[in-house]
C-alpha cells in the first residue's frame, strides 16, 4: 500500500470518528435540552399558579369587607379594576351555597370588561386551588373569608401570560445548548485531532523509512540505479509480460575500459564521480520504458524494451558507445573511457533473467576480446559482431 493510500485511510478513520463524536455531542445535548426545556416549562406552569393565587388571595382580601357591607357595586368595581389590572379573563364571586354575586368576563379579542351582578349558580370546589383548564387557562379559587364562610372568589387568567416569558428563556437556552455542543465537540476534537495528527506523523515517518528500505534493497547506494535485485525483479516482470509476444526484450551488459587505470591514478572518490557520470549518461540515452542497472563496481545492465526493430537497437547501442566515449571532467581532471558490451535477445519463451543476463556477460566479454569500445550479440541470436567508427582509445587523457 502507498504512503498516499495508508494516509487517505488514516484519513477516513479520522472523519468517521470525529463524525460519531459530532452526532455523539450532538445526541446528547438534544435530550439534555429536552429535559431541559420541559424542567423550565414545568418551573414556568408552578409560577403561573403561585401568581394565580396570589392575584385571587389578593382579590378576596380587598373584596371581602365589601361583601360583609353588601356594597355589591362596589364589589364589581374592584373586580373590574382586578381585572384590568391582572389581564384576568374571569373574575367571578359567588356566595356560600353557589349562588353568582359579581361576574366579570372579557370576551375573547376585547380589551373591555362585562360587568354582571346577581345571577346564576356555579359549583363549588372543596378546597381552595388552582387547577389548568382545557383551553390553557388556569383557574384559581380561593374563601373570600378564611373565617367566616361568606362565599367563593375564582379567577381564571390565561396561562399565555406568562408564556412569553417561557418562549425567550427557552431560545436563550437552545443557543446556551448549541454553543455549549460546539464547545462540547470542540473539547472532543482537541485530543481526537492531536492524537491524529501524532499517529499521522508517525505513520508517515514509517512510511518513509519503508520506502526508503525498500529503494536500498532494490537500488543501488552510489548512482540509484537498480541493483542486481531490482533488476532481476523487473527482467523476470518484463519477461512473464511478453510470453505470448513476439515483442523485442534486449539486455545489454556494460563494463567500462579503463576504469581500473582512473580509479588506480586518481582514487575512488574521482571513480565514484565518474560512474555517477556514466549513470547519468546511460540513463539519458534509454527510454522510460528502458531501465538501467548497476551490478557492482563498473559493470552496468540495459533492460531495453522500447525499441520494437532490431536496427533501432544497433542505432542505440551505437549512440550509447559514442556517449560514453566523451571526455568526463571529474575534479578538473578530463577523463576518458569506453564500454564494451554484450547484447542477449530473447529467442524463446524458456529465456530466464538469469540465462539472458548470463548471454550478455558472455557476449560482453567477447567484446573485450575483439578490441574493447564495441558491442557483440550474443551467438544465440546469430552471433554478431560490430565495430563502431574509429573512436579515440580508452583509457586516461
Amino acid at each position: 500500500m502507498s504512503t498516499r493510500t495508508r494516509q487517505g485511510e488514516s484519513r477516513k478513520i479520522f472523519f468517521k470518528t470525529a463524525a460519531v463524536l459530532a452526532a455523539g455531542a450532538f445526541a446528547v445535548l438534544g435530550v439534555f435540552g429536552v429535559w431541559l426545556e420541559g424542567q423550565v416549562r414545568h418551573i414556568f406552569i408552578e409560577d403561573s399558579e403561585q401568581l394565580a393565587m396570589s392575584i385571587v388571595a389578593a382579590t378576596a382580601m380587598r373584596v371581602g369587607p365589601l361583601l360583609a357591607a353588601d356594597d355589591y357595586d362596589g364589589v364589581a368595581a374592584t373586580l373590574q379594576s382586578i381585572a384590568r389590572d391582572t389581564g384576568a379573563l374571569d373574575v367571578l364571586v359567588a356566595s356560600a351555597e353557589g349562588d353568582v354575586l359579581c361576574h366579570v368576563t372579557r370576551p375573547e379579542n376585547s380589551s373591555g370588561h362585562l360587568v354582571e351582578v346577581g345571577g346564576g349558580r356555579v359549583d363549588l370546589p372543596t378546597l381552595p386551588g388552582v387547577s389548568r383548564l382545557a383551553n390553557g387557562q388556569l383557574q384559581a379559587w380561593v374563601r373570600t373569608d378564611a373565617v367566616r364562610d361568606q362565599g367563593w372568589i375564582r379567577i381564571a387568567m390565561p396561562l399565555a401570560q406568562t408564556w412569553s416569558r417561557f418562549d425567550a428563556l427557552r431560545s436563550y437556552t437552545r443557543v446556551v445548548a448549541a454553543v455549549g455542543g460546539l464547545i462540547l465537540l470542540a473539547l472532543l476534537m482537541s485530543p481526537l485531532a492531536w492524537t491524529y495528527r501524532i499517529v499521522e506523523r508517525r505513520e508517515s515517518g514509517l512510511l518513509a523509512e519503508r520506502d526508503e528500505l525498500h529503494h536500498a534493497v532494490y537500488h543501488d547506494r552510489l548512482t540509484g540505479l537498480l541493483n542486481r535485485v531490482g533488476l532481476l525483479e523487473r527482467l523476470e516482470s518484463s519477461l512473464a509480460s511478453r510470453r505470448a509476444s513476439d515483442q523485442l526484450l534486449a539486455v545489454c551488459f556494460l563494463d567500462l575500459d579503463g576504469f581500473k587505470a582512473v580509479n588506480d591514478r586518481y582514487g575512488h572518490a574521482i571513480g565514484d564521480l565518474l560512474l555517477v557520470e556514466v549513470a547519468r549518461r546511460l540513463s539519458s540515452c534509454v527510454r522510460e520504458t528502458d531501465a538501467v542497472a548497476r551490478l557492482g563496481g563498473d559493470e552496468f545492465v540495459l533492460l531495453l524494451e522500447g525499441e520494437s526493430r532490431p536496427g533501432e537497437l544497433l542505432a542505440l547501442l551505437e549512440g550509447i558507445i559514442a556517449r560514453i566515449s566523451q571526455r568526463v571532467p571529474a575534479a578538473g581532471k578530463p577523463l576518458r573511457v569506453g564500454v564494451s558490451i554484450g547484447v542477449a535477445v530473447r529467442d524463446s519463451v524458456g529465456d530466464t533473467a538469469e540465462t539472458l543476463l548470463k548471454q550478455a556477460d558472455e557476449a560482453m566479454y567477447e567484446a573485450k576480446r575483439g578490441g574493447r569500445n564495441r558491442w557483440v550479440l550474443h551467438r544465440s541470436a546469430g552471433g554478431l559482431l560490430f565495430s563502431p567508427p574509429d573512436l579515440p582509445a580508452p583509457g586516461l587523457v
